[in-house]
């Protein structure tokens, strides 16, 4: 998991390869950004750390984000999700929290880049 949290913490790393998530919705634009603007709407509305969340709603989400985040080329947060997806049932409560909260930064960031590409591509 700490592999992961390196990753993201490189400046140097994209957040988002927006022709990878082209790619992934055969290269039709439109759909590229329904898709786009989907991840933003559903995710802008989700904390992943919620002291009203189960663990295993909290896992579920894992899941989902990190396939999401595949889809719309958002690799390095796709991979943060899935080392914690992974290693869920073996972290201790307060390393799942630092995680998570590692991983609402990441999200914030991918957010604010999705935001930014939408808005420039009307």
């Amino acid at each position: 998991m700490t592999h992961s949290l390196k990753r993201m913490n490189n400046s140097n790393t994209t957040l988002i390869d927006f022709e990878q998530g082209l790619r992934h919705c055969d290269q039709q634009t439109a759909t590229y950004r329904a898709v786009l603007q989907a991840f933003y709407e559903q995710y802008t509305q989700t904390a992943l750390l919620d002291a009203t969340t189960s663990d295993e709603a909290i896992y579920h989400q894992l899941h989902s984000l990190k396939g999401l985040s595949a889809t719309i080329g958002a690799q390095p947060l796709s991979d943060l999700a899935a080392d914690l997806f992974k290693n869920w049932t073996t972290v201790d409560k307060s390393k799942r929290n630092a995680a998570l909260a590692d991983l609402q930064v990441q999200l914030d960031a991918v957010l604010v880049t999705i935001n930014q590409h939408l808005t420039q591509n009307i």
